[in-house]
């Protein structure tokens, strides 16, 4: 009888791990992790079934029962040494008391309990995240017998968080139900799962919080629109536009845009830049966007992410701000005309004067003081037809000023070459005007003195800018200045107006050689105005 019990534990222990095996090679099989051993479930299972049938007719062939024993001990001691090594979590434990019966290494290596830990150590003792859900888990068992893929969240004995996916099935034996676990060590996928949940919840929030519209689409239909792109093309809700093509929302005078867009998206695998475009909304109107597009991959697919932002609002700003600018500069040049009519009307007035004036240097003084004021007007002529009426061209300017005073003197100037060397430079009104008068000065002074009794010469006249400083050279080759010639003690009007505009509104430099000749180079820095520009 002792011999009997004997064999039954015996039995018992193989039935148990041969269970155990087969759940475990189960689960390994529709994880889809070792497809392979399903074809061993089923051999294991039948191999469970054939030592049944041996218990049952043990009574039988009871003369054979001992050479069974052995075969059967040996068969234990094999399928322990599976139970121990399978890659998996495997423990049994009795169903009703929890308490262990026996566990595997890898239970052992992953929870932190050791086989001499879990001596009286219940499996309703380790410590649950949610008690909820172990108490759900138990009851679903005891009622079921079995329960798969379940996914578990417990701690460790280090304290750590563990989650598994829970296989759990009951058996009986000898009036006694046994509950075998098996668990796989899914921690790390689900650490992942998580993080990746977190980040596609961040950007989830980003792109639906999002004041610009984003679309992602095929390249025919949209696949997902955010909740300011619904707003934009007002839409009722996502779905409206999700069943939409993509050519169906664009203004067809910019369809073939948009069609080249995608064509070279696809083909050069580019970002589009920004670029303005109109939309057809849902209720018939239409919107203006700037849109920036570029491919992407969706599901190992082709796809285009689409940013559009309204720019209505920006469009009628533009409209008025240029509206308004151009009634200003209207207004500008309105005030330049009548600046330049007052200042005609004034020199016409004092040539009327000096028509008058017997006294020879009197209606010298009136006759340069007009053609100063007609300096002026030059400026303003020029400045009236000009496209930037915050800057002037000196080159053109000084051409004009030229013109004017060779006709002015033309019975000395006809005798004279004029070389002119004059660069493009654009300077403020301020300096423009400066240099007008400087340059009217000192040509009035060269052809009242220079080439006296039609005596015959040259004029060499230049304008360069370096770096960010003006310079203006006024060269003949005429009587030179007086060997007692001092700049600042000089009698002439012209000489002390030509001195103090250099010095007080250029604040720039003059210098005077000769002779031979007559040199004078004025140079004066160009950016005391910009700030105010």
């Amino acid at each position: 009888m002792q011999k009997i019990n004997f064999h039954k534990k015996a039995f018992f222990g193989t039935i148990v791990l041969w269970t155990v095996i087969a759940t475990a090679v189960f689960i390994l099989a529709t994880t889809i992790r070792y497809p392979a051993a399903f074809l061993s479930c089923l051999l294991i299972g039948t191999g469970a079934a054939i030592q049944f049938i041996i218990f049952r007719f043990m009574n039988c062939a009871f003369s054979r029962l001992s050479q069974q024993c052995n075969e059967l001990l040996k068969s234990k001691e094999y399928l322990e040494t599976v139970f121990a090594n399978l890659p998996i979590i495997a423990t049994v434990s009795e169903l009703e008391t929890g308490e262990f019966i026996n566990i595997n290494k890898t239970f052992s290596e992953i929870s932190g309990y050791t086989t001499d830990d879990l001596l009286g150590f219940k499996s309703t003792d380790v410590e649950w995240l949610s008690e909820t859900q172990r108490n759900d888990l138990l009851a679903h068992i005891r009622k079921n017998g079995l329960l798969t893929n379940y996914e578990i969240r417990v701690r460790s004995k280090n304290g750590k968080t563990m989650w598994g996916l829970y296989f759990g099935k009951v058996i009986e034996f000898a009036n006694t139900k046994y509950l075998i676990s098996l668990a796989q060590d899914i921690s790390k996928d689900k650490v992942t799962e998580e993080n990746m949940k977190e980040i596609d919840s961040r950007y989830r929030a980003l792109i639906e919080l999002s004041p610009d519209s984003i679309f992602l689409h095929n390249g025919t239909y949209f696949l997902y629109a955010n909740n300011a792109a619904c707003q934009l093309l007002k839409a009722p809700n996502v779905d409206n536009i999700l069943n939409t093509k993509v050519i169906d929302v664009v203004h067809p005078d910019c369809r073939l845009l948009v069609e080249e867009r995608i064509h070279t998206m696809r083909r050069e695998n580019s970002t589009a830049l920004a670029m303005s475009e109109r939309l057809l909304c849902f209720d018939g109107s239409y919107v203006d966007v700037e849109v920036i597009a570029a491919p992407c991959r969706i599901s190992g697919e082709n796809a285009y992410q689409v940013i559009a932002r309204d720019i209505t609002e920006r469009l009628l700003a533009e409209s008025a701000l240029k509206q308004s600018l151009k009634e200003k500069e209207a207004l500008i040049q309105e005030l330049f005309h009548r600046t330049k009519n007052n200042l005609q009307v004034i020199s016409g007035i004092l040539q009327l004067s000096s028509s008058t004036i017997q006294d020879k240097k009197l209606q010298q003084f009136f006759d340069e003081t007009t053609y100063r004021i007609k300096t002026m007007a030059l400026m303003h002529q020029q400045l009236i037809s000009s496209a930037d009426l915050s800057r002037i061209n000196l080159r053109e300017y000084f051409e004009n000023i030229i013109s004017l005073f060779t006709n002015l003197y033309y019975q000395v100037s006809q005798h004279v070459t004029i070389e002119s060397h004059l660069d493009d430079v654009f300077t403020v009104i301020d300096y423009a005007a400066a240099g007008g008068l400087l340059l009217g000065e000192i040509l009035s002074n060269v052809f009242k003195h220079a080439f006296p009794g039609s005596r015959k010469g040259l004029l060499k006249i230049e304008l360069h800018r370096i770096d960010n400083r003006i310079q203006i050279v006024v060269e003949d080759d005429g009587i030179g200045l007086d060997e007692e010639f001092n700049a600042e003690n000089s009698d002439s009007i012209g000489i002390r107006l030509i001195n103090l505009t250099v010095e007080h509104q250029l604040s720039g430099q003059i210098r005077y050689a000769g002779p031979p000749g007559t040199q004078i180079t004025i140079d004066f820095e160009d950016n005391k105005y910009f700030s105010r520009i």
